[in-house]
């Protein structure tokens, strides 16, 4: 058994590996991706929808009887159309859009 003596001077308990350069590398590029927001998966939070997107499901939930709800989100994110919407907030106004509809189907 290791003392932590033996643990505090070698930073690693014996019987245990360093990792090795390239480990580190690998392992510090995925760390930064992740820390500038870049990345290889597609469905990260950061990725800012198209107009198109959010146009459909917009559309969608008017169609299912929420015209009120989607002309208050457009009111809250822009001044009542999706051209005045700002880009940076397309996927805060999505989350939302969502969400309308749905804490009505949730409590039945």
């Amino acid at each position: 058994m290791e003392t932590e003596a033996e643990t505090e001077t070698s930073g690693t308990p014996s019987g245990v590996s360093k990792p090795s350069k390239s480990v580190n590398a690998t392992v510090s590029g995925i760390i930064a991706e992740n820390e500038s927001g870049k990345g290889s998966d597609e469905k990260t939070p950061s990725k800012i929808p198209s107009k198109a997107d959010v146009r459909k499901l917009l559309a969608k939930k008017s169609s299912e009887g929420l015209k009120e709800d989607v002309a208050k989100l457009l009111m809250k994110y822009g001044e009542g159309n999706l051209s005045s919407v700002p880009e940076e907030n397309y996927i805060k106004l999505m989350a939302e859009a969502e969400a309308i509809g749905e804490e009505d189907s949730d409590a039945g």
